[in-house]
């Protein structure tokens, strides 16, 4: 356990690796947070975006489909705050078009990515 959670927040997971989906899922459950996916492509991130009520989303950048920003721009137009674990963050990209983002670059540790998702969900 660390010294912040993610008790009660509903996370939206968009990864395409499965290993690496099932260790975020796995983390989010060990925090006591609520996992809706992990979703591979952007389809069904979009999908889900717009179908379920979400404190915050995990997204990677490249989906199996292409890249998330049709997803990350739903989510953002709902006012899902995002976080981006990728191994293909562009920060000063993703900053000025999600202003008030985090992005953790691939690997992360599990605190890193707890900390981001509380930095957005509770600033």
């Amino acid at each position: 356990m660390t010294d912040i959670s993610l008790s009660g927040v509903r996370v939206l997971v968009a990864e395409d690796e499965a290993l690496v989906a099932m260790d975020l899922a796995d983390m989010i459950e060990a925090e006591a947070g609520a996992v809706i996916g992990p979703f591979a492509t952007v389809h069904e991130a979009k999908e889900a975006a717009c179908a379920s009520s979400i404190d915050v989303a995990l997204l990677d950048v490249r989906l199996k489909d292409g890249e998330v920003y049709p997803a990350a721009d739903a989510l953002r137009e709902l006012g899902v705050p995002l976080v981006f674990h990728s191994g293909h963050v562009d920060r000063p990209y993703l900053e000025e078009r999600y202003p008030g983002c985090q992005c953790c670059s691939k690997p992360s540790t599990s605190h890193a990515l707890i900390r981001a998702m509380n930095a957005v969900t509770r600033p």
